[in-house]
């Protein structure tokens, strides 16, 4: 929206379910996003709404949600499995992509093939980072990176690893913290679409 549009790479699928969404078989698929389009150095809200799919590797793997590509330093956001293919995901990490380890969100979990709203704020003025699942408050951590913000991309890390497996049925980026009010309010208008 607002003219910002993805461009889709190396075969991201479609699938009609749910009203549509695009779909990532974690081999070379990404969304490639306008240059400056996120500013990840200010105040901001995202919005995922994701399905992921297991993993079959015996070990443990990440799923990335976004991040930059070609350029270290941007803000990346990623599911990590300490027991791939088990069935569920056991956090949601932020990184300074291929720099430093920002945190964990504490208490969060995600069963695979379930599709939920994951949606993260940063306050700036106190470097409080704020998650939220399907509109209700999960936890936050305080970290003071700042990023590179010239080349995002949705699926994939800095070393085009790291894939994204599974349904995005939308992502929405706004250049201000939501309230909860206005969080739970935009999960209130979609949820009907996946039945929850």
């Amino acid at each position: 929206g607002n003219v910002n549009d993805g461009t889709l790479v190396g075969g991201v699928g479609y699938n009609s379910a749910n009203q549509g969404s695009l779909t990532f078989d974690r081999s070379n698929d990404y969304i490639s996003l306008p240059t400056n389009s996120i500013n990840s150095n200010a105040d901001l809200t995202l919005n995922f709404w994701v399905n992921h799919s297991p993993l079959s590797s015996p070990f443990t793997e990440v799923y990335t949600l976004l991040s930059g590509f070609s350029t270290n330093s941007h803000l990346q956001v990623r599911y990590n499995t300490t027991s791939a293919g088990s069935g569920s995901i056991s956090s949601l990490e932020l990184l300074k992509s291929g720099v430093a380890f920002m945190g964990t969100f504490s208490g969060f979990t995600s069963v695979n093939n379930t599709i939920n709203l994951i949606t993260l704020v940063l306050i700036k003025s106190t470097n409080t980072w704020y998650l939220y699942t399907n509109g209700t408050f999960g936890s936050s951590f305080v970290s003071s990176q700042t990023f590179t913000t010239s080349s995002p991309a949705l699926g994939s890390s800095v070393s085009g690893g790291e894939l994204f497996k599974g349904n995005m049925y939308s992502f929405s980026y706004y250049n201000r913290a939501l309230t909860t009010t206005e969080i739970t309010q935009n999960f209130d208008a979609l949820k009907g679409r996946f039945g929850l």
